[in-house]
């Protein structure tokens, strides 16, 4: 097999949200958790929170809610910065309760100042301010194409998109009701953030299951996030008995800790085959290679992935997993802390189902690419090529 890997002058594009806001969680809009197909807070304080959900025409539908009567907005991004971002700014006037929905672009990360493009008001579907709460909804395309006029447009990625907050406190000042380049108050370093969510993951089909499915959680125990950006978690872990009988898995789900959807960016399940039992409740840093006993189980086979953005995972109904005798796991989670908070306990993981009722096919897993450990891709180039070569 050959494979040739263009590295394009191209980044995961990022969203950026700008909204004011107060100290305390927002109670989740119960009408839009049923409206929208997935939703998350972006940060552990649970005072900002985003909802999608993907449309026909190759657009998606967006709500946000944020504890705030100023300004919201929300954007994409190359870096996790608003340098270059393309941003949608709203908010709902605390004088005569006009709303307004615009798009702006920041030229750079030393120039921030989001400069007006376009009135979106059109693309608004709902706007209110009730209670302290800002809620806006409404609709974008997923790959707009950049032109002359709308020179910082962005595409949804297909993966992983930077999404990228701030707010304030004020509505922007404008000079009367016509004026549409009013001027937002800058946030403070407190009030931004960044995630990382996949707005395309979590579509499988939902699958009825057998009578006689079984389950068990794969579990993190009450695990002491660290006060730093970011941790990687490792726990090896195992069902308490085996499967006796030939079973097919047939379902994961995600289990996270109500209250820390913010703080649980993704979780992988390594599937150990060759394993010491003795290994099973080791926990420690994922790179903390030294201490991480059994960590050759991490570069077997992966069993499942979720991010943040996902939902339950539903094999084909034809289809499952063979699984069958004790099974071995190891989970890794990835903790995202950007604010840097302390008193984060997580017991997150993910849920496996399988069934005796055998399925028509059996499933496999077939992972490829290519490892570059050290790559350096010189400037001002619009692209860079590295070739690799595997036997078939």
């Amino acid at each position: 097999l050959h494979f040739r890997c263009y590295f394009l002058n191209m980044k995961p594009a990022a969203l950026i949200v700008v909204v004011s806001i107060a100290t305390a969680a927002i109670v989740p809009n119960e009408e839009w958790e049923e409206y929208f197909d997935h939703h998350t807070y972006l940060r552990p304080s649970e005072d900002y929170r985003l909802y999608w959900k993907l449309l026909e025409d190759e657009r998606v539908e967006i709500g946000i809610e944020a504890e705030t009567t100023g300004w919201v907005g929300f954007g994409l991004s190359d870096d996790q910065t608003m340098g270059g971002a393309d941003i949608i700014l709203g908010w709902v006037d605390d004088s005569d309760a006009k709303t307004y929905l615009q798009r702006r672009h920041s030229v750079s990360i030393y120039n921030r100042n989001p400069v007006f493009d376009e009135d979106l008001s059109d693309d608004l579907v709902e706007a209110s301010q009730e209670n302290g709460v800002t809620r806006l909804r409404f609709t974008r395309q997923l790959f707009p194409c950049a032109d002359d006029e709308n020179h910082f447009v962005k595409q949804v990625m297909m993966g992983t998109s930077f999404v990228i907050f701030a707010y304030n406190q004020e509505d922007p000042i404008c000079t009367d009701s016509d004026d549409e380049q009013c001027m937002p108050a800058q946030h403070d370093w407190q009030s931004m953030g960044s995630q990382s969510i996949n707005f395309f993951s979590g579509e499988s089909s939902v699958v009825t299951m057998p009578n006689n499915t079984e389950h068990f959680d794969f579990l993190m125990d009450n695990y002491e996030v660290p006060s730093s950006d970011t941790t990687y978690w490792c726990k090896f872990l195992s069902l308490p008995q085996p499967i006796t009988n030939a079973s097919h898995l047939i379902r994961v789900d995600p289990v996270v800790q109500e209250g820390n959807e913010a703080a649980v960016h993704h979780i992988v399940l390594y599937w150990c085959k060759d394993f010491d039992p003795e290994y099973v409740g080791h926990a420690a840093v994922c790179d903390d290679v030294a201490n991480m006993a059994g960590k050759d189980c991490r570069s077997e086979m992966i069993l499942n992935i979720w991010a943040v953005g996902g939902s339950d995972f539903y094999f084909p109904e034809h289809v499952g997993l063979p699984i069958e005798g004790l099974q071995y796991v190891l989970m890794e989670i990835h903790y995202d802390n950007p604010d840097e908070l302390e008193g984060i306990v997580d017991s997150s993981g993910l849920r496996i189902y399988w069934t005796e009722d055998l399925r028509e096919y059996d499933a496999g897993i077939f992972a490829v690419g290519a490892d570059y450990p050290a790559t350096f891709i010189p400037g001002d180039m619009d692209a860079a090529v590295l070739n690799s070569f595997h036997s078939a």
